[in-house]
């Protein structure tokens, strides 16, 4: 699977995974000088993180404003992701941990849950995502806030920057036509660039997010480990995907009496 750390100019609409962190915020940066339009910055609820909509809204609102008199269009919007989140991580957290050598997985399942969930909003004309703007052609692109310090902190690892997630979650994008861009990947390593880039564009160095539950997770990810989880729950991700897409959610795997992970 082709990664793409370097974002080409282009005049098609983006979605961009926006937290109002250091990380999201200086995507936005590189994704308004490349060119895209309009750019949606996506924040999801993951059940998990207090007062995520807030922060993130002051954060939008900001670059919008920022960005206006240089006529690039700015928008934002949340959507939920706990239900996914629950099931991959939440619900089963017990088997899991049993079966993946006590290895907290939860920023993983997390951030699987989100790009599902953006895979399912760009597909349906009648999700919110063109409910709420229905001028917005079909969206193709993802952007991250994804930086290669995350996933080689010696303090903390995050299992959703690493490149074997980037990999296999790119793969299953790209089975429905997105393409996920992670510009700033290869250029951060501290909150300097990022801050630099922000005051450079006429904007403040804020640092603006909301609290997760789980930000105090020290687990060490084992690639090999999380290989095997991402194989165990890409299988029925996908499908409920596709059951969405083709309004039969009642045959995904999340929604049936007996739980997807009881044979874990």
């Amino acid at each position: 699977m082709l990664l793409l750390f370097n974002i080409t100019m282009s005049q098609e609409p983006a979605i961009l995974l926006f937290s109002g962190g250091k990380d999201s915020s200086s995507a936005v940066h590189y994704s308004a000088r490349a060119g895209y339009a309009p750019i949606v910055l996506l924040t999801f609820d993951n059940g998990a993180t207090r007062e995520l909509e807030l922060y993130s809204g002051i954060r939008a609102e900001h670059f919008r404003r920022m960005y206006e008199p240089r006529n690039v269009d700015i928008r934002y919007m949340t959507a939920p992701a706990y239900f996914l989140f629950e099931q991959l991580w939440t619900f089963p957290q017990e088997r899991m941990m049993k079966k993946f050598q006590d290895t907290v997985l939860a920023c993983a399942a997390c951030k699987l849950s989100m790009f599902a969930e953006t895979i399912m909003l760009t597909k349906d004309r009648r999700s919110s995502l063109y409910q709420k703007f229905p001028d917005l052609d079909e969206i193709m692109y993802v952007i991250t806030g994804f930086s290669s310090r995350q996933a080689e902190s010696e303090r903390r690892v995050y299992a959703e920057q690493t490149r074997i997630f980037m990999e296999m979650v790119g793969e299953l994008c790209a089975d429905f036509g997105l393409q996920l861009i992670h510009p700033i990947y290869k250029i951060h390593r501290g909150a300097g660039p990022a801050n630099r880039l922000t005051v450079m564009m006429g904007g403040q160095p804020l640092r603006i997010e909301g609290t997760c539950l789980f930000r105090h997770t020290k687990s060490s990810v084992n690639q090999e480990v999380l290989g095997e989880y991402l194989n165990l729950c890409l299988e029925p991700v996908r499908t409920h995907i596709e059951c969405f897409i083709e309004d039969q959610l009642d045959k995904s795997p999340f929604l049936q009496e007996q739980p997807w992970y009881h044979t874990i």
